[in-house]
């Protein structure tokens, strides 16, 4: 089974893709932004430990 956090940035990137116009303020939008930045996070961190 392949790791399943592969597909999360494409996953989170192609919801927030379809949101561009969106009101900034739409709580399910705020919600899906600051996953991606944790994830963004997590990703910068686990590529240095494997330096």
């Amino acid at each position: 089974m392949p790791f399943r956090g592969v597909r999360a940035p494409a996953a989170y990137e192609g919801f927030l893709a379809g949101w561009t116009d969106a009101d900034p303020d739409i709580p399910i939008l705020k919600q899906a932004k600051a996953g991606y930045a944790k994830l963004q996070h997590f990703e910068r961190k686990l590529a240095l430990t494997h330096l």
